[in-house]
């Protein structure tokens, strides 16, 4: 029978929420969740974090393989520096690394790695301003027992 964990979506999202919350801390850089409503437009760089899936496959009897595609947009002051939002965008794609999955009580329950390449996609300026934008994503896979 297929029966999936209902707090793996909940772990999921807050791990990964976490693992790009905290770099973005260390960084200086404005983290925006977009089902949290605190967006300012006074920032010169910042990322935008979407987590779709899980996608759920039963390898066995209680045992799953999930994929999950991690998605950051970035927002980069191109004015100062041509090259900043490159520098932006490779120092994102530097966290795109194994992320711990933690519980309700942090402890962790497994480990989510990118199962393919990382994709860096540069979407130019934005129409008569001069931020950068693109993106950074990937798929991870972890593997649960149910």
């Amino acid at each position: 029978m297929y029966t999936v964990n209902k707090l793996w979506y909940k772990w999921i999202l807050r791990s990964i929420t976490k693992h790009f919350k905290d770099m973005a801390d260390e960084n200086d850089i404005y983290f925006h969740m977009p089902m949290i409503p605190s967006f300012t437009a006074e920032q010169n760089e910042f990322i935008e974090l979407r987590v779709d899936g899980p996608i759920c496959t039963q390898l066995s009897r209680n045992y799953f393989r999930l994929l999950v595609g991690v998605n950051v947009l970035f927002s980069s002051d191109n004015e100062t520096n041509y090259q900043s939002s490159s520098i932006f965008a490779g120092l994102i794609a530097s966290y795109f690394s194994e992320i711990c999955l933690l519980d309700d009580d942090d402890i962790v329950v497994g480990r989510l790695l990118p199962n393919n390449d990382i994709v860096i996609n540069d979407f130019g300026i934005v129409k008569n301003t001069k931020i950068k934008q693109g993106s950074i994503e990937a798929v991870y896979e972890i593997r649960l027992q149910g």
